[in-house]
């Protein structure tokens, strides 16, 4: 017997349906006067640190000022797929719940609009967003109520607390998690829709 339970799909968006490094990077060698190959794709997680040379605070400051002034968050087209991903996990009445980092330090206020804004110019159709560091608890929040929850992430310690609270996480494949041997991985969010009508 099938399970009938409601599906929800809780899906990040830098790194997973925005590239934020890249756009950052682009407001950074404006911002900073330096060359934009000064400022290469990211690597390892801690891009601003190890390939960048930016302190935190540093960072920090970057992004307020790129949010303010240079349309981070804003501007820039999706990653390859994701609308397609979530016109299928429409299809399938699967519930979409953005739940992103974004908002939660610098300056809350402008960067969460700037989030809301960029989705909904892009054509993003969603029945939650919640502004988050802990992603496992949005999880245990549907599973709590028997919610089947499927989970997409790029960052690795978010994709092991969701794994751990009981999710189907997965994570989409960036330089930066690839480490992570073993843990269940897709291309695209449209990939990530095509894994769980697979599992309806």
């Amino acid at each position: 017997m099938s399970d009938t339970s409601p599906v929800v799909a809780v899906i990040d968006v830098d790194g997973v349906l925005y590239d934020y490094v890249h756009h950052l990077g682009n407001a950074a060698a404006v911002h900073l006067g330096r060359p934009r190959s000064e400022f290469p794709p990211a690597r390892v997680w801690n891009f601003y640190k190890d390939q960048w040379g930016l302190t935190t605070p540093e960072f920090l400051e970057l992004v307020d000022v790129a949010v303010s002034n240079h349309g981070f968050l804003r501007t820039g087209r999706p990653y390859r797929d994701a609308l397609d991903g979530f016109a299928r996990l429409h299809e399938l009445d699967v519930r979409i719940h953005i739940a992103t980092h974004i908002g939660t330090e610098g300056d809350p206020n402008g960067h969460q609009a700037a989030r809301r804004e960029w989705l909904d110019e892009q054509g993003f159709v969603f029945a939650d967003l919640t502004f988050t560091g802990d992603k496992a608890s949005v999880a245990r929040s549907y599973l709590d109520q028997g919610w089947r929850v499927f989970a997409l992430e790029d960052n690795v310690d978010n994709f092991r607390s969701l794994r751990d609270a009981g999710a189907s996480a997965y994570l989409v494949d960036q330089l930066w998690n690839l480490p992570e041997v073993g843990a269940p991985r897709v291309t695209s969010v449209k990939q990530f829709a095509e894994v769980i009508e697979a599992q309806l």
